[in-house]
């Protein structure tokens, strides 16, 4: 079973490589754009020495990995080293053998769509608890020693890159399509992370609230709160169904309430957060 699960996780993340790369090497590094983040670093010395990309990001991802595991302990384990190994050996593979050229005429297009790839792949990597490298651990390092976030210095590397690319590039549109790049990966790596964990509140106004709460409770898997109240109109008292779900589980709870009751009256509300047994664990 643990094999079972090991072997899912690493899929998961040979896919998020795959997509990481695939982003960059078929639609952003032919047009010459960098962008933050270590595969920027890489692909600015590209440009400037044609080493390939795959030979800079492997030499100093792994260089970095050493540092960290010296200066921050053996956190950073087997499912970093392969994510490395892995998009160094499919950045070798892609700019040489596959993609050439670009696969959209359009640079813009090419930029949005490749960063929504790679901000994807990115997301399904750590979703598993991995990492690309790069400026993380740098980051990482310097949180240990200084009061200064995580956040705080990525951002101050990527400027750092990116005024780098104009030295390299001298080009004004490569500063304003880099942090395109940035803003979609940021955007599409959040949107991985939170999708499955975003929740809903279900609110139930129904006469027979015993047969839902019993439904709920028997085929949903989901605990609920019972609220007593009063119908301002009708003077009557009544019991509120409320239940905390997945969003992606919202459909399901919907019929399997309207099943029960095809005239209960029912409110969804998306929430911020849920933390308790069956969804988040809140970190102080």
């Amino acid at each position: 079973m643990k094999s079972l699960k090991n072997l899912r996780v690493y899929a998961i993340m040979s896919l998020g490589a795959f997509l990481h790369c695939l982003g960059w090497s078929a639609f952003i590094i032919p047009f010459k754009i960098s962008s933050g983040g270590l595969t920027g670093v890489s692909t600015v010395i590209f440009y400037a020495t044609e080493i390939p990309v795959a030979f800079s990001y492997f030499l100093i991802n792994i260089a970095l990995i050493g540092l960290g595991v010296k200066v921050l302990g053996p956190r950073f384990g087997s499912r970093t080293l392969y994510g490395v190994v892995l998009s160094s050996l499919l950045f070798y593979i892609f700019p040489e053998y596959v993609f050439q050229e670009p696969l959209v005429d359009d640079i813009f297009s090419a930029v949005v769509v490749g960063s929504a790839i790679s901000g994807t792949g990115i997301g399904l990597v750590l979703s598993q608890g991995g990492s690309m490298g790069g400026t993380d651990i740098i980051a990482m390092i310097i949180n240990k020693y200084h009061n200064v976030s995580p956040g705080r210095i990525l951002l101050y590397c990527d400027i750092l890159i990116i005024f780098a690319s104009y030295l390299v590039l001298q080009k004004v549109e490569a500063i304003v399509y880099a942090g395109v790049i940035m803003f979609v990966i940021s955007y599409v790596v959040d949107l991985v992370l939170t999708g499955e964990k975003q929740s809903v509140q279900v609110m139930v106004f129904s006469e027979r609230e015993e047969l839902i709460a019993e439904e709920i409770s028997r085929k949903f898997n989901r605990g609920l709160t019972i609220i007593h109240g009063k119908g301002h109109f009708t003077k009557k008292d009544r019991q509120i169904l409320m239940i905390m779900a997945r969003k992606h589980e919202a459909n399901t709870l919907l019929s399997l309430i309207t099943k029960a009751d095809p005239e209960a009256f029912i409110s969804v509300g998306k929430v911020m957060g849920v933390y308790g047994k069956g969804f988040e664990s809140f970190r102080r």
